[in-house]
This record gives structure tokens, sequence and C-alpha cells, in this order.
């Protein structure tokens, strides 16, 4: 969900194609797939993908191209691009288009209950000089990784301060240079400084936050590994006193099938006053408006499955619930959602939330769509807008094949003011269905344009996995 209006843009991604956990879950061997998606209708882009080793470059450890046709997308797989084993890195996309981009990660072979599991992130179009992780995990079921990239040229001296979740004070700051285009990825399992305890009772139960800090433009993405899945986000470099949360869950039936943390960091010196408003999808109000407190550089989570006990915040809301949010807050703050479905296995995924400047726009592009039937479901791909405004809004949404060429013509939908909408290319794709007409074996792109402004998240969707990623803006 990022602006990509350069002449020549310049997309970031973080690439981890292995990472052994120091302890907690074994996420096995990951795979990193990029997708590059022409986001300017005045032509072809040309765009050159080039992927930067440990020691920065050029030269680097290995480039490509290719020609992208209008609303196409390009993709690079680092399993088929004579890449060593083990190699670790990131990677820089240039066009002389506008473009945007999503990684996907596949891990195989790790500690979930069928080995298999997955996530997704939007590339950066620019780095920033101060990063926030809002959600850092060091349990033995569940534990994450901040991977910083230096965006420029020149090496980056870099400065990391790990905080406990409700703390003010960074309990360790840890600093590095990294070598320009490189990044390095740091594991809270690593420093024996970051406790293994906080804030709830029990060893092995830390949660926390990160800032990340440099003179130089940096770059940041989240890992989280549980014992059953996996998810990524991008780290925030925006504060901001409107917050959107485009889905939220609460779905048990006998026994949990989905539900959503949404974890807020305070970055200020001073405290945040949060009004949280949780609304239904046809935009009235799920509960009554939540107040909550965070001091001044903590961070606070909020689950609706732990805190649905008598009395708690989402009590009152249906245990077939599926929502969004709108955070207020008086000063600037951050936050990002992490969404769990336990059905037919675990899975996890996770989005960065919007802001009114940076992510709120007319019209939203997604890289990577998908489309799987066989008989039975392989993958399917759920697009979700959010729109932050109080008047009805009229959306439009182009399914376009890889290849530019239109696969299902402009749908549209209305959506109440403070509402949500979506499209699933499972549960819209039967006979009848407004997605019909996409193939058996479809992959593309979307896009979206609106009459007023939204957020937008999508959900891919295998039979055993999920990976979700936010929106990018349209130029």
């Amino acid at each position: 969900m990022k602006k990509w209006g350069f002449l020549l843009s310049v997309v970031l991604l973080l690439v981890t194609p292995l990472v052994v956990a120091a302890a907690g879950p074994n996420p096995g061997t990951g795979n990193a797939k990029i997708y590059a998606m022409n986001l300017d209708s005045g032509g072809q882009a040309h765009v050159v993908a080039d992927f930067v080793g440990p020691a920065g470059g050029p030269p680097y450890a290995y480039s490509d191209s290719a020609n992208v046709p209008f609303a196409g997308h390009a993709s690079w797989d680092t399993q088929l691009t004579g890449l060593p084993a083990g190699w670790l890195g990131s990677a820089i996309l240039s066009s002389d288009r506008s473009i945007a981009a999503v990684s996907h990660l596949l891990w195989t072979g790790g500690s979930s209950g069928d080995g298999i599991t997955a996530m997704a992130y939007t590339g950066f179009s620019q780095g920033a000089n101060t990063v926030y992780a809002p959600a850092l995990y060091k349990r033995t079921y569940q534990s994450s990784k901040v991977t910083v990239m230096n965006t420029e040229t020149t090496a980056a001296s870099v400065r990391v301060d790990f905080y406990t979740r409700g703390q003010g004070a960074p309990v360790y700051t840890l600093n590095d240079t990294i070598p320009g285009g490189a990044q390095r990825t740091y594991d809270v399992w690593d420093y024996s400084a970051i406790p293994d305890f906080g804030p709830d009772p029990g060893t092995n139960n830390w949660v926390g936050a990160a800032k990340i800090t440099s003179a130089h433009k940096v770059a940041v993405v989240v890992t989280t590994l549980w014992n059953w899945g996996s998810s990524t986000y991008p780290g925030v470099a925006n504060p901001s006193t409107t917050l959107y949360a485009p889905s939220i869950f609460k779905k048990k039936f006998a026994n949990w099938q989905i539900y959503s943390g949404a974890i807020i960091m305070n970055p200020n010196s001073t405290t945040a006053n949060l009004t949280m408003y949780f609304y239904n999808r046809d935009g009235s109000l799920a509960v009554p408006a939540a107040s909550q407190s965070i001091a001044p550089f903590a961070s606070e989570g909020f689950n609706t499955r732990y805190d649905s006990d008598p009395g708690e915040v989402f009590e009152p809301v249906s245990n077939n619930w599926n929502g969004l949010a709108i955070i207020e807050s008086n000063v600037p703050v951050v936050g990002i959602v992490n969404t769990i479905w336990k059905k037919p296995s675990d899975q996890t995924g996770s989005y960065s939330m919007g802001t009114p400047t940076d992510d709120a726009a007319m019209k939203l592009a997604y890289p990577i769509m998908t489309r799987r039937y066989f008989g039975s479901w392989e993958k399917w791909s759920g697009a979700i807008y959010q729109n932050t405004t109080s008047s009805t809004a009229t959306v439009t949404t182009t399914f376009y094949n890889s290849d530019g060429s239109v696969a299902v013509s402009g749908q549209v939908v209305t959506i109440p003011g403070y509402g949500a909408q979506g499209w699933n290319t499972r549960y819209q794709s039967d006979p009848g269905e407004p997605l019909a007409g996409l193939p058996a074996d479809w992959e593309g792109t979307v896009i979206v344009d609106s009459n007023q402004p939204i957020v937008g998240i999508m959900n891919n969707i295998w039979s055993n996995q999920t990976a979700t990623y936010n929106a990018a803006v349209m130029p």
C-alpha cells in the first residue's frame, strides 16, 4: 500500500529463501517468488530484477529483466534463478514505468503439522530513516525475525531497539553496519538480553516491538513463525492518528475457526489515547466505541479470541463476525493485524494497518490474485476493500490475466460508509456468479477504482496455508 509515482520506479523486496530458527519453531527451507505489476497505462514496462547478496552490490548475485504490459505481471522464483542453496538476500526491481510488487514466501519441511507454510508482503518504493515493528514474539511456539535492508548504495549504520509489550524503555539495543543494497536478519532468539518472559507470566513467552533507525534509508520486514504457520508484514515508517484495518474476524462455532489480533505501538514520548471503532461490513458499529491508553513507546494488543470473555471488548460481537476497524489516536501510532485461520489446518496472515495519507486512495492495485480448482480447491484469493469515509463508495474492479488482457471486466459494488466489501475467487466463481469467467487455473492482477478513498488487503489462500498482503496505491 505505497505510492508509486517515480518515473524510474524502484521496488525494494527482502528475499529470505532460507532462515533456520535459532530456537522456537523451525520453518524448514524457504523460497521466494516475486511478482511485479505494471501500473502505467501508457505502455509496456521494462523491469530489471537485481538480487543482492550479503555483501551488497553491484555486482549482484543474479540479474534478469522482463517486459510487462499494463496491468500484467512478471515473476521471479528464487528456486529457479540459480542462486545457491541457503542464499539469503534482497531484491531491487527497477523500471522505466510505475510498478508495484509482492513477494510470496513458501516454507517446506518445517515444524507445522503438514510442514508447509506461506507468507506475503508488498514491496517498498523507498526506504525511511525510522521504521517501526509493532509486533514481535519470542516463544517456544512463536518466533520473530526483523530483516533490515539498506536501500542506499553506501554502508548504513543501523540501530534496533527492542521493547517488551506495555513497557516504554528498550530491553535491548543492537547496532550493526549493512552494506549498500544488502540486508541483515535479526532473530530475537539470538539475543539473550531479550527476556524469555513478559509481559505475561511464564518462561519463553515474550512479546514486544522494535524501532529501527538509521541515517540511511532502510526498509524493514518482520517474519513471524508459529508451530503451525508463518506470516510477515512490512515495517511501518509513517505513524498516523488514524489507522484502518480492512479485515478482522471472530468466527467460533464448535471451536475457534478464525480470529484476529490487532497490535498498536505508540512511538511517542506522550501517552496515546485510542478510540477504537469496530464495524460490521455494512458500516454499522459491531460494539460501542472502545477506549484504550498506551504508554509512551509501548505497545498493546487487542484479540477477538482472547478479548471476548464476559465484559471484554469483543464479547457482544457475533461468533460469526467478519468486520473491520478504524482506530483514532491523539498522537500518531502504528499498527498491524494478525489473522489465524484454524481450518482445515492452522494458517496465519498479517498486514500493516492503513493510513489516510499513504494508503487510502481512489485507485488500488493487487499484483497477484489466484484461482485454482481441479475438482477440489487448491488455491483461491479474497480481495477486501474498506471504505474510509461516511459516504457510500461505488467501487469498480477489473481482473486481468498475467499478460495484461482482461479476464473479467469491471465488476461494480457499493460499499456503505465505514463498511467493507470484497471479491473471492472461490465463493464468487460458481456458475452464474460474477467471477464465473475465470479459468480453473488462473493467476492474474486486479485494479480497483472507487469514488471514495478506500484501503485494501489480499488474502491468498491455499488448502493448507495462507498469505496476506497490502494493496498498492496506483499513481
